[in-house]
């Protein structure tokens, strides 16, 4: 008759149970109450620690005798009289092996291990989600939907009802290769093809219906995603132990990283707008209006100022009209405008007019010739591309043929597409 049946009870097994049953009967429990396999819960972490303890006790002959007859008293003063520096205010007794260490014997150190730190977790699940200016400016909500492996919730990852020790990798999960290459032996682990390093094998007439012996299945999660007003490209949205499920690991993270669609307007720079603006040489010199068409929608009707020249490629800014803060969407950057001026084109203007600009203007720059120099005085006409280039090779075609030479490359291509030729008369 034994005084305590609490660690008995704890695995499901009679007192009159022999080792081999209280094996069995630990790797069943074990299984169930993993802490990997129940999100961490208090529940299970202490049922675990519970489960291990009592394997320990259970399965050492000499404590289970003493637990046998004296209980958990006599298993603390066992432990006191094995180590004599323990305190007598001790409550529980001092085990030598940790439970993972006990649970790592069962199914290797490919299975489960101390997944709690946080060294230990899975790859984490990278999308891209693209974005308009408009929609960073304003702030966007939207759905991703998201497709991982998760332990399988009908087995809790066995597999099935019959769960044995692979005898390829003993339950490590990781085999030894040897492969010779040359004179030299190379020697490296790999993951077990007989049990996909899982270290444990399922029997075929035991295998479970939901995931067919493969421990995990396929889930199709809908994930909410809101991206605040003010996300800069590069920003990340993470949600945390949202990835794949992998035995021996926590779950990682999915991060959504924030990628900006080009604009055909705006150009961004941190909190600030940029952004092009064509004005005619009226606007520039004498005031007047210009708009744009902002992100959140509205027109900006901006007021150039009267003696306010606008240079050639000039840089004005519009205070409080950039891009919000993503910290504090009341607060704003700040909108630059680049201004472009457009002259009149050839026959706009006429000779009163330049008789006019000629007064209003500021007198031009004087030469810089020096007094006595000899001068010689040309015309300045428009630019024409193709007519250059056409006297370019022609004036290079004439040097060659006054050298008895031929230029074959020329001869073919001497007149520009479109220049008029004259044509050979028929005899």
């Amino acid at each position: 008759m034994v005084k305590c049946k609490k660690y008995y009870d704890l695995l499901g097994v009679p007192p009159t149970a022999t080792d081999v049953e209280i094996k069995r009967a630990y790797r069943l429990m074990a299984l169930k109450w993993h802490p990997d396999k129940n999100n961490h819960s208090e529940e299970s972490t202490a049922k675990f620690q519970e489960i291990t303890k009592a394997y320990e006790i259970l399965f050492d002959k000499e404590k289970r005798t003493v637990y046998d007859e004296y209980g958990e008293e006599g298993l603390h003063e066992l432990a006191k009289s094995e180590s004599p520096t323990a305190e007598d205010t001790a409550s529980v007794p001092t085990y030598s092996m940790k439970s993972n260490d006990i649970f790592s014997q069962f199914f290797g150190e490919g299975f489960f291990q101390n997944t709690h730190s946080k060294d230990r977790k899975g790859p984490n699940i990278n999308h891209e989600l693209f974005c308009t200016l408009e929609e960073l400016y304003r702030g966007k909500n939207t759905r991703l939907s998201l497709s991982k492996s998760i332990i399988c919730p009908e087995c809790n990852g066995c597999g099935g009802t019959k769960v044995s020790t692979c005898g390829h990798c003993f339950g490590r999960g990781r085999v030894l290769i040897q492969k010779q290459v040359g004179p030299i032996v190379q020697r490296y682990e790999s993951t077990c093809i007989a049990c996909n390093g899982y270290g444990k094998l399922v029997m075929q007439d035991g295998l479970c219906k939901t995931c067919n012996g493969n421990l995990k299945i396929n889930q199709t999660k809908i994930l909410r995603l809101k991206v605040p007003p003010g996300t800069k490209a590069g920003d990340t949205i993470v949600f945390h132990n949202e990835g794949d499920q992998t035995f021996g690991y926590d779950p990682g993270d999915v991060v959504v990283t924030i990628k900006e669609k080009k604009h055909n307007y705006f150009k961004r720079k941190g909190s600030d707008l940029y952004s092009t603006v064509k004005v005619d040489l009226r606007t520039a010199l004498c005031g007047g209006h210009c708009s744009i068409q902002h992100l959140n929608g509205k027109w900006l009707k901006l007021l150039l100022i009267p003696g306010d020249i606008v240079e050639q490629d000039g840089l004005k800014v519009v205070e409080n009209y950039g891009m919000p803060k993503r910290r504090d969407p009341s607060v704003f950057g700040n909108l630059y405008v680049n201004f472009i001026v457009t002259f009149p084109k050839v026959g706009e203007l006429t000779k009163e007019s330049f008789e006019l600009l000629s007064k209003a203007l500021p007198p031009g720059p004087s030469l810089n010739i020096p007094e006595g120099a000899e001068v010689d005085e040309q015309v300045v006409t428009a630019f024409d591309p193709s007519t250059h280039n056409y006297k370019k090779r022609k004036r290079a075609h004439d040097e060659t043929r006054s050298r008895g030479g031929s230029s074959p490359e020329n001869d073919g291509n001497l007149y520009p597409e479109g220049y008029p030729q004259q044509q050979c008369s028929q005899q």
